[in-house]
């Protein structure tokens, strides 16, 4: 059984058999949690390794312990799935970063689209968010964020499968062929959707397209709304 309790560990502080929180998850695990020796613990590195673990000596700034179990891969999906997401108000860009941890992004992109209002993130917090949600969701491998790109450079240096959910397209998600596709970026536009000069660029580097129902979806939604589809349809 997966304890309920997750916390980050430096895989520097993975000695053999033996483990060592930073200051940050100690004080959580002592202060916040209130937690004793001999409670078992799930640690999680953030490069793909998660760990059963038992707490031996547990002070505000320093909890450490032995490891009892090694599992690589978990909470992980069979393939990768990036998402390339227009800036958007920091609240409910905060959602995109979350939903899509839990939904098993392993890359964002913020892209700096001609339509955004918001053209500057805060990468600490958001890779606070990151952390936070790999925890709670009990992921081994932390997602990345990247820094903002031009949707010009980011479609350059990708070149893996790339959808786009668009308003008006005739394609649905369910329908479009992801066979021997490993690798997919779903590309999300702000509220105003793409210009017309950014949906002939898609074009011309060959994204799909794909509607995102009857409805005009929010950002955020329409993230949670594509990465769940694909969950489902590639698993």
């Amino acid at each position: 059984m997966i304890p309920d309790k997750a916390f980050y560990v430096n895989p520097l502080n993975i000695k053999l058999d033996f483990f060592k929180l930073d200051k940050q998850e100690s004080r959580h695990a002592s202060k916040v949690l209130r937690l004793v020796k001999n409670v078992e613990i799930l640690l999680l590195d953030g490069i793909g390794n998660a760990y059963l673990a038992k707490i031996k000596n547990i002070e505000p700034n320093n909890v450490s312990g032995e490891i009892l179990k090694k599992t690589h891969q978990l909470g992980e999906n069979k393939f990768n799935l990036d998402l390339a997401a227009a800036i958007i108000k920091r609240d409910r860009f905060k959602t995109i970063i979350e939903k899509g941890t839990e939904l098993g992004v392993n890359n964002f992109y913020p892209l700096l689209l001609d339509r955004c209002i918001n053209r500057k993130i805060n990468y600490s917090r958001i890779n606070k968010n990151i952390i936070s949600s790999s925890k709670q969701t009990k992921r081994s491998i932390f997602p990345i964020l990247n820094k903002s790109l031009t949707l010009k450079n980011f479609l350059e240096k990708s070149n893996q499968t790339i959808i786009a959910g668009v308003i008006n397209s005739e394609n649905k998600l369910e329908d479009l062929n992801f066979k021997n596709s490993k690798k997919i970026t779903i590309i999300i536009g702000p509220e105003g959707d793409f210009s017309e000069s950014e949906i002939n660029l898609m074009r011309n580097h060959n994204v799909l397209f794909y509607n995102i129902g009857p409805r005009i979806l929010r950002s955020e939604t329409a993230a949670i709304y594509s990465l769940s589809i694909l969950n489902e349809k590639l698993r």
